[in-house]
């Protein structure tokens, strides 16, 4: 399932000189924030995994497969009423034949959310 344009949507793509930054926009009034909480939104985890997954195919142009994960530290909750927009900073990526290698930083203004490290597949 894409959360693309039904959980977020790209506000802002650029190129850094460690990767890529992507500034995205939540849509709080989606409906895994009915059940993730009802009274308390909070953004699920395996959520902001996806998002990391479908930002890395947007750079690669490409369909990618995640087969691990390596590292996921999970810092503050994302309430999207409280933090509609996010930063998805990608850097240290690693490429080989069909393999890749990334890092995220998730974050607003100052605070970071989360921190992962994911290894993908990548299908042509």
């Amino acid at each position: 399932m894409t959360l693309r344009n039904n959980l977020y949507t790209i506000q802002k793509q650029e190129q850094t000189t460690d990767g890529n930054l992507f500034t995205i926009q939540l849509h709080p009034n989606h409906i895994i924030y009915q059940a993730h909480f009802p009274e308390m939104p909070v953004t699920p985890g395996v959520s902001i995994i996806q998002i990391a997954l479908e930002l890395m195919e947007e750079v690669e142009h490409r369909h990618l497969t995640l087969t691990s994960v390596k590292n996921v530290k999970f810092l503050s909750v994302v309430n999207p009423y409280e933090t509609p927009e996010l930063c998805f900073a990608i850097h240290r990526v690693e490429r080989y034949e069909t393999e890749l290698k990334a890092s995220f930083l998730v974050t607003h203004n100052d605070t970071v959310f989360a921190k992962l490290s994911l290894n993908f597949n990548a299908h042509d």
